[in-house]
């Protein structure tokens, strides 16, 4: 069986983010236009709400891949 990492998509695919802020919360909506895949535009939705926690560093390292993915069996 295969694996996917998000949504299956062909050359065809074409992605619309639009992002919006109102007061402390912001709100980011992606569209996936994909008729190869989809008969209507897959939409995600994640709102967000400002904290104050502090952001920490992530390299684009793979030993650091298991902070936010568990380790492969």
């Amino acid at each position: 069986m295969d694996k996917w990492a998000g949504l299956p998509q062909s050359p065809r695919m074409h992605t619309v983010e639009r992002l919006r802020r109102s007061g402390n919360a912001l709100t980011i909506e992606t569209t996936h236009f994909d008729p190869a895949y989809y008969r209507t535009p897959v939409v995600a939705t994640i709102p967000y709400q400002r904290t104050d926690w502090e952001l920490m560093h992530y390299g684009c390292d793979p030993k650091e891949a298991g902070v936010v993915a568990p380790s492969p069996r």
